[in-house]
């Protein structure tokens, strides 16, 4: 009996689903997206039966861990999408076909040819296995010039080293911009190892002499650059390492004697990459591998806690730890080093089982009243913060031998809770999640999560960007904030208030394709910590950067609010009162803020009249608003009395001047007694002392029920 065509690919299909997804898999989270020139545009082209018919739309479908594989065939491609064929962040593989369900992979049998890509990336195409049709006639003139245009910027972008460039009108050169200039920008292309595509970034100051370094994730290794002068990079070396998209650094520098050493340590998902710790203390002139730790095979994220990230040095009076997150061991869970030995770090914690995997990592350490929510007695309390794709949990660490969980965090609308840094206060902790703004059509979203209590945390506040890029990492210096939004590069955020941050900077390192959509490629990372205050960020197709923020570029022209005085006094015929507030010291755009009054030993609904709402200024107003609160005129005599009104929550980035005001209420009736003593009047005979004592009784019973006694 025969075995028709179509009982053929189904089985085919059933083998294919126990099989293939094994021998393409480089992750637990993982998918293989599909294209065929026959298929359609539709859904996330993860059914091999069902695939997209474009290469562009399955890669905008495709996070970091999945992989596009391409039938042989014909497909237009626009110039400006060249870039995601010339990197490796999105792994394009050719040569299957649909007649066996995208099962095994002939390249030289089934040819993929990309048309309308310039002539410029032909080699470079060819060296990863495509053909290239270069035929532009058939575009207009305009289309023409687009295409020219954009050929000279990418490859300008991507290919030419370049110096310092002031922030003028909007632009550097082609990389939009505001409030932050180009100091110098280092290419791939320019790297002695010839990597195709960045990752993670860290910086370094050497004690010893204040050089500065940027240490960068690569393809296929760790690069340090010289960037003590920052108009001028320079490559010390490159430390080789497995083939990987992921590569994250940390620095932990200490004193050894009268000099200061250093290492940087590295992971990857590279299986078998381990551990790799780098000797800096031969910087300037050199860099090499000291040596690898094997404990585990690869890891996600390496994190180093109880450190001056400036300085990378142990804080006064702590031990710093290395955290492993991500590893090939525990589910991925947290792992902890000591740094006793620098070179041999010493495994002294894992997680407790169950514990789920971990993708990221922050810490803080605290001291205020919060450590009563620690394990018993740990004050000074080690929190640390765990990113683990569904939700943000917060830890008591002190005691590495008993990692205590104090709460678990998921929010309205995660879907892939990535990364995050804590506030300057410690109070809140930024929240990235990678994959919001692609999966359901957000623009760029950072979540705000109070911490004051770290039993029960909440979020706070929800900020929403001027675009559809997508957040990656994100680090707090002060009251700003520096986040790598892909392909919009570095955008800075004022978050003197952290339930509302308004962006102050941005740098676009990644101006081809111009739209600032939903993708993950562009600025991976940030480092802000420099002594010079200069800013790194890596983009993963167009190298390092060094940047530098414009003078003034966060000062506040947009205000500050505050009420006219902190106390005032009327009188309890008053009528209505009016508590002015003031717009002073700017008045950039529109702003507002909340007002609400608050009893004291004055009662509202008795005293005064309880008010609560908004004041509002437009751009350019300066103009005092008002308060205004009844006072009520009772017959009752009674001492002075007051009520507070306060103001909060300024917006759209304008500060926060005298809060409050404590209104005293003078009496214009009889004094009431200095004293809660009830005394009985001598009886005159008209029977005045039993009202007299029933009148003091009543004044008392007041007394007693305003102040609370």
């Amino acid at each position: 009996m025969k075995t028709t065509t179509s009982h053929l690919y189904t089985l085919i299909a059933l083998i294919s689903l126990f099989s293939f997804n094994s021998v393409f898999a480089d992750g637990e989270n993982q998918k293989n997206r599909y294209v065929a020139s026959s298929g359609i545009d539709t859904g996330d082209c993860i059914e091999r039966s069902n695939p997209c018919a474009s290469i562009k739309y399955a890669i905008d479908k495709a996070a970091k861990a999945d992989s596009v594989l391409i039938a042989g065939g014909e497909y237009p491609v626009a110039a400006e999408d060249v870039v995601h064929f010339l990197g490796d962040k999105i792994p394009l593989k050719s040569g299957f076909s649909t007649r066996d369900l995208f099962n095994t992979q002939k390249s030289s049998l089934r040819p993929v040819t990309l048309i309308g890509i310039p002539a410029e990336f032909r080699e470079q195409l060819a060296a990863k296995g495509f053909n290239i049709i270069s035929d532009t006639k058939s575009l207009s003139k305009n289309r023409l010039a687009e295409v020219e245009k954009f050929t000279a910027d990418f490859l300008y972008s991507s290919t030419k080293a370049k110096t310092a460039i002031d922030c003028v009108d909007g632009l550097a050169s082609i990389f939009p911009c505001n409030n932050i200039s180009l100091l110098s920008q280092t290419p791939l292309s320019s790297m002695s190892s010839n990597p195709s595509s960045g990752s993670d970034i860290w910086g370094h100051v050497d004690l010893n002499n204040n050089r500065e370094y940027a240490l960068m994730g690569l393809r296929n290794g760790t690069i340090v650059i010289d960037v003590t002068d920052p108009e001028n990079p320079v490559e010390v070396g490159t430390v080789s390492g497995f083939s990987s998209t992921w590569r994250d650094i940390k620095v932990y520098q200490f004193q050894d004697g009268t000099e200061f050493k250093a290492y940087a340590y590295v992971t990857t998902e590279a299986r078998g990459q381990g551990l790799q710790i780098i000797d800096l203390n031969d910087l300037p002139t050199s860099v090499s591998l000291a040596s690898t730790v094997s404990e585990f095979s690869d890891a996600h994220n390496i994190y180093i806690s109880n450190v001056d990230y400036s300085q990378n040095t142990a804080l006064e009076g702590m031990q710093a730890y290395i955290y492993i997150v991500g590893a090939d061991k525990n589910g991925g869970a947290f792992r902890i080093f000591d740094l006793d030995n620098p070179t041999s770090p010493n495994l002294v914690t894992t997680p407790p089982a169950g514990t789920g995997y971990v993708h990221d990592a922050s810490s803080l350490v605290i001291t205020d009243a919060r450590t009563s929510q620690c394990a018993s007695g740990h004050n000074p309390c080690e929190v640390y913060i765990d990113f683990n794709e569904n939700s943000v949990d917060i830890w008591d660490m002190t005691d590495k031998s008993a990692p205590f969980q104090i709460s678990t965090t998921p929010y309205a609308n995660s879907v892939y809770t990535h990364s995050g840094w804590p506030s300057k206060d410690g109070n809140f902790v930024f929240i990235q999640d990678e994959l919001d703004e692609q999966n359901l059509g957000l623009n760029t979203t950072l979540r705000t999560l109070d911490i004051s209590s770290l039993v029960s945390p909440s979020i706070s506040n929800t900020y929403t960007g001027p675009t559809r890029a997508t957040d990656h990492n994100g680090f707090t210096l002060g009251d700003k904030y520096f986040m790598s939004n892909y392909r919009r590069g570095l955008s800075v955020l004022d978050v003197t208030n952290p339930n509302n941050p308004v962006e102050a900077a941005y740098f676009d390192t990644f101006p081809a394709p111009t739209a600032n959509s939903a993708n993950t490629d562009g600025a991976w990372g940030t480092y802000p910590y420099l002594p010079s205050g200069n800013i790194l960020v890596s983009d993963i197709n167009n190298g390092l950067f060094v940047l530098q923020e414009k003078p003034n570029a966060f000062s506040n022209n947009n205000g500050i609010i505050g009420l006219s005085s902190d106390t005032i006094t009327v009188s309890e015929d008053t009528g209505t009162v009016n508590i002015l507030v003031e717009r002073t010291s700017g008045s950039d755009g529109e702003v507002s803020v909340n007002f609400t009054t608050a009893d004291g030993s004055a009662i509202s609904g008795e005293d005064y009249a309880n008010v609560s709402g908004t004041l509002t200024w437009s751009d350019n107003d300066t103009e005092a608003k008002s308060i205004s609160v009844t006072i009520t005129d009772d017959t009752t005599e009674e001492g002075i009395e007051n009520f507070t009104v306060s103001i909060s929550d300024p917006s759209n980035g304008a500060e926060l001047g005298v809060s409050s005001t404590e209104v005293n209420i003078s009496a214009n009736d009889a004094p009431a007694p200095t004293t809660p003593g009830v005394t009985t009047p001598t009886d005159n005979g008209g029977g005045g002392g039993s009202l007299g004592f029933l009148f003091s009784f009543l004044l008392y019973l007041k007394f007693i029920r305003r102040k609370k006694i």
